[in-house]
């Protein structure tokens, strides 16, 4: 029997290039997030960095992590042991000292401290193409509370990811984010999407705040297995919270076939399963 699941997405403003003032605002917010009850914390996109690669973009390298250098995910593994909570984020990473360039990772940490999965991501933005390396693959994992994957900000806009992840077993699909005022609208249509398509919840931490110009307005969201958003938050600092159990997606999946009913001789989807 799965956990109930305790949610609060960090929608956090960012210091630009100042790691340690970051992580230790995030862990205000966590802070208040346990205080709250909530058992998984889900932080933005690049939160312990800022998002403006114009600005950061030539000395990625030196704020991306590696084997031999984590202050950001000691600092979430040890809160992760000490409040009792699962959290999930995403910073720049170096899986071996032969990248030229790092990756965009999403990392899941349980209560326990032990790193339940990495998640690439797939798909690159813009300028992100010149710094970052691409991810290649879509982990599924078991979690104290279901089933989970993870996808990252620009992964959202194509179906195929949650769709993967959903047919190798996902009731659960965080999406960590750095989305940007001009395009939060297509944000709000496609999560509440992915979660109806794929009859999952879909948990959206999206970045708060400006970068040298460059603005994220929030709605960080948890949309249900129907495509209804549950919990939302406007253009502010703040914390998202929603309580949910996968014996919801198990009962929905049986009223809603979706993936039973994929006729995926049609569709070259076959080997994602």
């Amino acid at each position: 029997m799965y956990e109930t699941l305790h949610a609060a997405l960090l929608q956090m403003d960012c210091d630009l290039g100042d790691k340690s003032s970051n992580i230790a605002h995030a862990l205000v917010l966590a802070d208040q997030a346990v205080s709250a009850n909530a058992n998984l914390l889900v932080l933005p996109e690049l939160f312990n960095t800022g998002y403006e690669l114009s600005v950061i973009g030539d000395c990625i390298h030196d704020y991306a992590e590696d084997e031999s250098s984590h202050e950001t995910i000691d600092a979430m593994r040890d809160y992760a042991v000490t409040h009792q909570t699962d959290i999930a984020f995403t910073i720049p990473y170096f899986h071996n000292s032969r990248q030229n360039k790092p990756n965009i990772s999403m990392f899941y940490i349980d209560n326990s401290g032990n790193i339940l999965g990495i998640q690439d991501k797939n798909h690159l933005f813009g300028d992100e193409k010149t710094f970052f390396s691409l991810g290649n693959d879509y982990p599924v994992f078991e979690t104290r509370f279901g089933q989970l994957g993870m996808m990252i900000c620009y992964d959202a806009n194509f179906p195929e990811p949650a769709r993967i992840l959903a047919l190798k077993g996902a009731q659960i699909i965080l999406s960590t984010a750095a989305w940007r005022a001009q395009d939060i609208r297509l944000f709000d249509m496609i999560m509440p999407q992915r979660a109806a398509e794929n009859v999952c919840y879909v948990l959206a931490s999206n970045r708060y705040g400006t970068d040298k110009g460059r603005h994220n307005p929030g709605h960080s969201q948890i949309c249900d297995p129907e495509g209804r958003i549950i919990a939302f938050s406007g253009e502010c600092e703040g914390i998202v919270y929603a309580s949910l159990n996968v014996s919801t997606v198990d009962e929905a999946r049986c009223r809603i076939p979706y993936l039973n009913d994929l006729r995926d001789a049609e569709y070259p989807v076959s080997a994602c399963r």
